[in-house]
């Protein structure tokens, strides 16, 4: 899985944006990630991150 790639789906300005710029800890309670992982694309797509901060 080390050529595998992440991508935004739809776009990365539309799923992230207003979340801080900085690295976060998500699995600490407070938000969490939607995502598809495509093998065939060799691709794990994030569909939508909600956070708590």
């Amino acid at each position: 899985m080390t050529d595998w790639a992440w991508d935004y789906n739809p776009s990365a300005e539309y799923v992230a944006e207003g979340l801080p710029p900085r690295e976060f800890d998500i699995l600490g309670g407070r938000g969490f990630i939607s995502f598809l992982a495509v093998p065939r694309h060799e691709c794990v797509y994030v569909c939508n991150v909600t956070w708590y901060g």
